[in-house]
């Protein structure tokens, strides 16, 4: 499957596929949303409690389907 690497992220040691790290921007669906905002209080409730349980148990999820998705403006 591939090798994994370990580090700490927001304080946690965790594990990583090695090719995957830092991938999660690139493919996650919320970062090209509108209505993912996550500095601020965020409109899209699927972000929120995704963001809440990946705070409670250490680990990343990256949605990849989604009902709500709406297209960022272009800068």
């Amino acid at each position: 499957m591939g090798e994994t690497v370990k580090y700490i992220h927001h304080g946690k040691k965790v594990s990583v596929r090695a090719v995957l790290k830092g991938m999660h921007k690139k493919y996650g669906l919320c970062y090209e949303c509108k209505r993912f905002l996550p500095k601020l209080a965020c409109p899209c409730h699927a972000a929120e409690l995704l963001t809440h349980l990946n705070g409670l148990i250490s680990v990343l999820t990256v949605v990849w389907e989604c009902p709500d998705f709406e297209p960022a403006d272009e800068i």
